[in-house]
């Protein structure tokens, strides 16, 4: 591959990634509006899913894709990683679709669990492969506390990949 095509496929990779920090409301009706920065890496079509720390998160299909094929590389005979997918993944909403000004729905439930207000002020903080968005005010619970914020869940989520992990790979 010569320099201007590595240099091209570097570009692209890295707008791909997420950055940055944003605010913003969720109407009474779950609508908000995802900042162009965010549906430029993750498109108009994606996944919302709980995240570790129990808040919302969005992601790419892409990702979304890739934590299946690496879970998939583990036994489904194993408790751990069936524990671990259903904790992680179960909750998963694919094919949200963002009208082309950014506005979706947060489906009902995945409101509830990641206590966002309805209506209210939302901050979504992106990096990597993944925005989160949380509520104004548990965002400032966990900017005070960062490892003891949803410890519990936190601990349990990483001991059932470390366990999906020790019983190993089947391919």
């Amino acid at each position: 591959m010569d320099s201007e095509a590595m240099k091209t496929d570097h570009l692209a990779a890295v707008q791909s990634l997420l950055s940055g920090r944003d605010e913003t409301t969720i109407d009474k009706k779950g609508r908000m509006m995802l900042p162009k920065s965010v549906r430029d890496a993750v498109g108009t079509n994606f996944v919302l899913m709980v995240g570790k720390k129990g808040c919302l998160e969005v992601t790419s299909n892409k990702y979304y894709l890739e934590l299946w094929e690496e879970i998939g590389r583990y036994s489904p005979h194993s408790d751990a990683r069936r524990d671990y997918a259903l904790e992680v993944m179960g909750n998963a909403k694919t094919g949200i679709e963002a009208e082309e000004s950014g506005r979706f729905v947060v489906p009902k439930d995945l409101v509830e669990e990641c206590r966002l207000p309805k209506p209210g002020e939302v901050v979504i903080i992106a990096a990597g492969d993944v925005a989160e968005i949380w509520s104004k005010e548990e965002y400032e619970k966990y900017k005070a506390d960062r490892k003891g914020y949803n410890a519990e869940r936190r601990t349990y989520i990483s001991e059932l990949r470390r366990e999906m992990i020790e019983e190993g790979r089947v391919n």
